[in-house]
């Protein structure tokens, strides 16, 4: 182990070997991997010292914790690399993984401000990015929601992707982002994931095209979001088909079965204003039976039951583990596939 440069020690064919020292009498499964990738672990005799091997994708990227006595989970304390919005895990990244470079193209900006809310009963803060360009014309612009909080503006480096996207890749929006004031469980899938939609549709899209130089017509509005905030994305663009366009996601959490049936329906009564849909998911996406979760074939189910009736999907799965160290990665992407589409 001493001679190693790096731990866990990645082979080019996508072998990986993860090691661990310490208290316990078990290193089992990390989470965030799948079981049906270990390929074999071990504890040499008369040492405190773990090795597990797994096969994962040679391009892919993972976040992971070692599970200690099938308990309490626990960084790779060999492993120097820390997942990005996610405390207290480690990321891998294999040999054939390549970060988007976020190069400026523009300089768009982030400006803070509010509403009020008679749905939520609160004074709501809303950023708000305005493209390049937008004080020194008179267009309307397109409209993209973004539903991910203070993680999609700080984590998920919004502002950077904006401007390395807006007016290269992707047409210059009006891209507006709310922190959540009640909680993020509570605003996406808890107690007020009824009532949020509603502020969206009935009180802050009406308050950005008062406020900003909106274009007319719900094509020209979409809703974007990534885990937790995918589900609420979905779960908005559903309710209110005539108010959003086009909504498009990245490992969407759909809470539970109850919960993806409920989607599932509205979906079908949305159905005489279709939005486009734009679905991504990841090879190794999050799995918790505890809970009800299963974000891989949820989403492959929420994307080909619309396929089958008749709406618009683009779908895609990405050879890699969802997080947010792969939706920074992937945001760009996804951005210019819905924004362009929406200055049709």
């Amino acid at each position: 182990m001493s001679s190693q440069t790096h731990i866990p020690v990645v082979e080019p064919n996508g072998l990986v070997h993860f090691l661990y020292k310490g208290t316990g009498q078990r290193c089992g499964h990390p989470r965030g991997l799948r079981v049906e990738d270990r390929i074999g672990s071990n504890v040499p005799a008369s040492t405190d010292l773990w090795y597990l091997s797994y096969k994962l994708n040679p391009v892919g990227r993972y976040d992971y914790v070692f599970q200690i006595d099938m308990g309490a989970t626990v960084p790779d304390a060999l492993n120097a690399h820390r997942s990005p919005g996610k405390e207290n895990w480690s990321e891998l990244t294999m040999l054939g993984w390549r970060s988007v470079s976020l190069t400026p193209t523009s300089r768009g900006r982030i400006a803070e401000t509010s509403f009020t809310s008679a749905v939520m009963e609160q004074e709501r803060d809303v950023w708000v990015y305005v493209p390049d360009g937008y004080e020194r014309n008179r267009e309307d612009y397109p409209l993209v929601i973004v539903t991910g909080g203070e993680q999609a503006r700080d984590v998920g480096k919004l502002e950077e992707t904006l401007n390395a996207v807006s007016g290269k890749d992707a047409a210059p929006a009006i891209v507006a982002l709310f922190p959540y004031m009640s909680g993020e469980w509570h605003e996406t899938g808890g107690r007020h994931r009824d009532k949020v939609p509603r502020m969206i549709a009935g009180e802050l899209i009406p308050f950005l095209r008062n406020t900003y130089r909106v274009a007319p017509g719900r094509d020209q509005v979409a809703i974007v979001g990534t885990g937790s905030a995918g589900f609420l994305s979905l779960n908005t663009a559903f309710t209110f088909p005539k108010s959003i366009g086009r909504v498009a996601t990245l490992s969407a959490r759909i809470s539970n079965s109850a919960i993806a049936r409920t989607l599932l329906e509205k979906a079908r009564k949305a159905a005489a204003h279709k939005p486009l849909i734009f679905m991504e998911w990841y090879e190794v996406d999050r799995f918790d039976p505890r809970q009800d979760v299963h974000v891989l074939p949820d989403n492959a189910l929420v994307a080909s039951s619309h396929r089958n009736w008749g709406f618009k999907v683009t779908s895609r799965e990405h050879p890699a583990g969802g997080g947010w160290g792969s939706w920074r990665n992937d945001l760009p992407g996804l951005l210019a596939q819905v924004m362009p589409a929406i200055s049709e």
